[in-house]
């Protein structure tokens, strides 16, 4: 904003003080894990749900993709997740289609997939 003289260069020197550099999430596939830990534990509680299993396929998708909206973009899949399970298990029909489309599908997961969604 400061090269497109939109933000006043005097201002941005007086505000950053230290800039931290968070390299995107699907940089850092070593967070997914823990927060799909975290966020399931946070939607369980809100929604008063017990999640007792999640499908390996819900992992290995949520390991693939590479969140364009980053964690506010996961957090919400989770959200989702929680609140479609079935008797305590996070499936793979709950998956939102844009997902399972650029993950799934091109992993092999074809058939048992198209079984599974036709549930």
């Amino acid at each position: 904003m400061v090269e497109a003289n939109t933000f006043r260069e005097d201002l941005y020197y007086r505000l950053n003080i230290l800039s931290i550099t968070i390299p995107p999430l699907k940089e850092r596939k070593e967070d997914v894990m823990e927060l799909l830990h975290q966020f399931i534990y946070e939607f369980s509680l809100q929604y008063h749900r017990t999640i007792k299993i999640v499908d390996p396929q819900v992992t290995s998708a949520l390991l693939q993709y590479d969140w364009p909206g980053n964690v506010r973009e996961m957090r919400n899949v989770i959200e989702r997740l929680v609140l479609l399970s079935v008797e305590g298990t996070i499936s793979i029909g709950a998956l939102p289609p844009k997902l399972i489309q650029s993950t799934l599908l091109s992993t092999g997961y074809d058939d048992s997939l198209q079984d599974d969604l036709n549930d």
